[in-house]
């Protein structure tokens, strides 16, 4: 793995949790790939979507940072090979009590990572 890379994945890992946290609908919309996919269930409820649905839930709600919601978050694992990645996230707090499993996979696209496909598993 490259280290380089791997900062550089981190830091939009950190991006995505800053924004997510702070309802920051237009630093997110720059994480993402413009076609990404997001799966994944909310307690047991399935969900095939576009980032699309994840921003308007966001916006539907105060944030985490209006709320002082205490959320933290640990990565697990990050794997790279060449120009594309996979991380884990496991975050604690989320809007409140939630704790969600995060699992991207990223491509280096035109030299800039992006997150191309979102699985994730909350429960409350």
């Amino acid at each position: 793995m490259k280290q380089f890379d791997a900062k550089r994945i981190t830091e939009v890992v950190e991006r995505y949790m800053d924004a997510v946290y702070k309802g920051d609908i237009e630093t997110l919309k720059s994480i993402f790939y413009g076609d990404a996919a997001m799966y994944g269930y909310i307690k047991e409820y399935g969900v095939m979507a576009t980032p699309q649905l994840f921003y308007d839930e966001i916006t539907s709600k105060p944030t985490m940072e209006e709320n002082h919601d205490l959320c933290e978050y640990v990565i697990t694992h990050l794997q790279v090979e060449g120009n594309i990645a996979s991380v884990c996230l496991q975050v604690e707090g989320f809007y409140g009590d939630g704790t969600v499993i995060d699992m991207f996979h990223l491509m280096k696209i035109e030299g800039v990572w992006k997150i191309t496909c979102k699985t994730f598993s909350q429960r409350a």
